[in-house]
């Protein structure tokens, strides 16, 4: 993964979470799609995930 500052990244993932609420499918599918498009990523990946 390249490197990536903490706003680009969170930014980023913030994005996808948008995208995939506005699909209307409530909450829980955003947060589980959003998850698993970024599940090989590394701890403070995960921890931005969690603080969405």
């Amino acid at each position: 993964m390249e490197d990536w500052e903490y706003d680009e990244l969170f930014n980023l993932i913030n994005e996808y979470y948008q995208d995939f609420l506005a699909l209307n499918r409530g909450h829980k599918y955003a947060i589980a799609r959003t998850a698993y498009e970024f599940q090989n990523l590394g701890y403070t990946e995960d921890f931005i995930l969690i603080r969405l």
